[in-house]
């Protein structure tokens, strides 16, 4: 990502990981980005990654008149990535924000795979993934998986403008009654 003092609002490309698409944005503080309103028919989710936003949903901190949104709202408990349909714009709070912007159709959404040769599993793209993207089987990498059906598929790397990680997304899939979630772990040093 660039410098947020030289660049007021950045957005990446393009990627579609199962047919969701994930875009990557970094806001400079008090800057916003219009969402233009999201159809009826799509679903927004934001993962917020650094900094805070405002007035996205009603989570986090009022003050001064709007909800700011942290990476973490204490004390550390769930809260919905999803972003309301009629929400106009995303503004950065006083420390701007990076984010990760998904959207997804409510028919994809509402439809549960069956396979992960076919789509919708196999609908992946973007850039530096032609060749390269493309989920594996865990038990080609452990032995004791390779009876569950439990699937990665290689990730994102978001750095800032000097190359520090910002971020690794990762995507992996079990069945919905699978034992495999790996429970909870964190690959922070990993990359």
């Amino acid at each position: 990502l660039p410098i947020s003092a030289e660049c007021s609002q950045a957005v990446s490309d393009e990627w579609i990981v199962c047919g969701w698409s994930y875009r990557y944005v970094q806001l400079a503080p008090g800057e916003s980005l219009a969402t233009a309103g999201i159809p009826d028919d799509v679903r927004a989710f934001m993962k917020l990654i650094r900094g805070t936003v405002l007035d996205v949903n009603e989570n986090g901190d009022f003050v001064d008149g709007h909800w700011q949104t942290h990476v973490v709202t204490p004390p550390n408990t769930e809260r919905s990535l999803e972003i309301n349909n009629g929400l106009k714009e995303i503004k950065a709070g006083k420390d701007g924000a990076v984010f990760a912007l998904m959207t997804v159709p409510l028919t994809l959404m509402d439809s549960a795979f069956t396979s992960m040769e076919t789509a919708p599993a196999t609908t992946l793209g973007g850039p530096l993934t032609e060749g390269r993207w493309k989920w594996v089987h865990y038990g080609e990498y452990y032995d004791i998986f390779k009876p569950v059906p439990f699937y990665n598929l290689a990730g994102i790397l978001l750095q800032d403008h000097n190359g520090d990680r910002l971020n690794y997304n990762q995507w992996w899939t079990s069945n919905q009654n699978g034992n495999s979630d790996g429970g909870y772990h964190n690959h922070d040093n990993s990359f």
